[in-house]
């Protein structure tokens, strides 16, 4: 998918809306990631500024997880499809592992 999509997943998932905290600039940033390699044909990958852009992606998503997971959720292996995008409806969160 793309990094549009992968927005519109997280905040249908996580039950948000565009007023509720960090939503429009997580929309900003997946639309700037997107441009990034689509219209600009940048390899994303390489980039340091991107990786930048992505972890701001993640931080926003570490902020809202608790909608997703639920409160009570709080053990490793409760948590690992979401480093792992295992679960098809939980594994939309992107959130590495050094940020928690």
């Amino acid at each position: 998918g793309t990094p549009l999509t992968m927005h519109s997943s997280w905040r249908n998932n996580a039950k948000l809306t565009q007023a509720d905290a960090g939503v429009m600039l997580h929309e900003a940033v997946c639309k700037a990631l997107q441009t990034a390699a689509v219209c600009d044909q940048l390899n994303i990958g390489e980039l340091a500024s991107m990786e930048i852009l992505a972890r701001s992606i993640q931080m926003t998503q570490c902020r809202w997880k608790e909608r997703i997971l639920g409160a009570s959720s709080s053990t490793h292996q409760d948590e690992a499809f979401l480093f792992l995008g295992s679960d098809p409806t939980r594994g939309n969160l992107c959130i590495a592992p050094s940020l928690n």
